[in-house]
């Protein structure tokens, strides 16, 4: 129901009713959540309910975001963006806040601070859910499947960013529960999980963008023939990219470009032949229309792989959204007795129920957004030094020949990341004076 008012305001309301629109979900969030709390028995766990709807409108990478730039020098787009943010995550909070105040204040039995504490002892944690590894890892992912949604991630690069997200998470949560003293952690602790966290997903994503990258590279260079030599390693990142090309295509998430552009492969090598043959007349490779279209839209999907692109829905999860939401619930409904009738306080008596203190709401969101922007800074800095010092030692001992199959030349142009347009250009090197034999004779390859 959010999901369908916020595509209903942005979609067809004035500009006036969109400025709105968070406090307007909030508020719709509130009132169905309360309705069924209070008619259909309150067993409800509000707080759960609100958090799990709104943690979709929560804006957490751009805590992350802003506080990235404070760190590099941006103070005045950085502060704008994490007080602009804050605000807006506490407008949806305080949205369910009203939403509740719809339902409970007219007629209930329950006043609105009542019926928010009421619900508090159905928000109990299931430890032995939590617990099981399983099902928690098969939730999260289907969490990531939605949160890559949101970010409109092509569907054939989906395993891509859950790869990513269950990497950040997996090291985020086992250090925070590892850390943890009799079921507690301190704000260190927190912290320490968010920046190991984050840079397990940065070092997760250079790995998956290295690699990738490197497959595009040997891949594009068979099918265009721009390969100066053939290895074995190369014939099997070949094979399984093309066998990937078309598996994507006939279950239905694949381009249909891509699929072309793999099948000129044959045609292509025909032509070159030709064209570099002393006993043949062609003077020119000849392609569609169509075909240099599909070539064109395959030179941008071959850019390299942005890291950002893949790590910045890792991020979103890694932001405690939710815990950010429930800071702030705290603070709307902050716990004292004097506010609850007799009634109410022996039920929360009879179920051991034990209200917890929220913390500081500034001190804590300052500890989670700095942490994971600390350990994204760090993620690079270790990505980047690691992955030129492999690059050193692969050039010093040789390792790069067994891979590579291009020249030196295109080593450096793609250490600069501005090799694949040279290397899917048709014209860049048609003509035959340019062409050894042996560079002639692996085309047939």
């Amino acid at each position: 129901t959010a999901g369908l008012i916020e595509w209903a305001i942005d979609s067809s309301a004035p500009g006036d009713l969109k400025i709105l629109k968070d406090v307007i979900v909030g508020t719709f969030t509130g009132i169905i959540a309360s309705i069924a709390f209070r008619f259909d028995g309150d067993f409800f766990c509000l707080k759960s309910i609100f958090m799990g709807t709104l943690y979709w409108f929560f804006y957490g990478t751009a805590f992350v975001a802003g506080i990235l730039e404070i760190v590099s020098g941006e103070i005045e787009t950085g502060v704008t963006r994490f007080v602009a943010v804050t605000i807006k995550t506490f407008v949806l909070s305080l949205g369910a806040a009203f939403g509740m105040a719809v339902v409970f204040t007219f007629g209930s039995d329950y006043t609105v601070y009542e019926a928010w504490v009421l619900q508090g002892p159905n928000c109990t944690s299931d430890r032995n859910f939590i617990n099981n590894d399983l099902y928690r890892i098969i939730i999260y992912i289907v969490c990531s499947f939605a949160v890559l949604g949101q970010y409109r991630f092509p569907i054939v690069n989906w395993w891509r960013g859950v790869l990513v997200q269950v990497a950040g998470y997996v090291v985020q949560y086992k250090v925070q529960v590892g850390l943890e003293q009799d079921g507690v952690n301190s704000n260190l602790d927190t912290a320490i999980s968010n920046i190991l966290g984050a840079v397990a997903a940065v070092a997760a994503s250079e790995i998956l963008a290295s690699v990738v990258d490197g497959m595009l590279n040997l891949y594009n260079r068979r099918i265009l023939h721009r390969n100066n030599e053939v290895t074995k390693i190369g014939t099997f990142f070949y094979k399984i990219t093309a066998f990937l090309v078309r598996a994507s295509y006939y279950l239905g998430f694949g381009k249909e470009a891509d699929l072309r552009v793999l099948n000129m492969k044959s045609d292509l090598r025909q032509q070159r032949l030709e064209l570099h043959s002393d006993t043949h007349a062609r003077s020119e490779i000849n392609i569609t229309s169509e075909q240099q279209r599909d070539i064109q839209e395959a030179i941008v999907s071959a850019e390299p792989l942005s890291t950002w692109s893949i790590l910045m829905p890792a991020v979103y999860q890694l932001v405690p959204g939710s815990h950010i939401a429930n800071l702030w619930f705290g603070t709307i409904f902050p716990y004292n007795e004097d506010n609850i009738s007799e009634d109410v306080l022996m039920k929360l008596k009879e179920s051991n129920y034990k209200a917890s203190d929220s913390g500081q709401v500034f001190e804590l969101l300052m500890v989670i957004s700095t942490s994971l922007a600390l350990g994204l800074l760090l993620g690079f800095a270790v990505t980047n030094n690691v992955s030129q010092m492999m690059q050193y030692f692969s050039h010093k001992s040789g390792l790069h020949k067994i891979y590579n199959e291009g020249d030196d030349e295109d080593r450096e142009k793609s250490d600069n990341h501005g090799y694949r347009k040279q290397l899917m250009a048709l014209g860049m090197d048609d003509n035959p004076m340019d062409r050894n034999e042996e560079s002639v004779r692996n085309l047939s390859e």
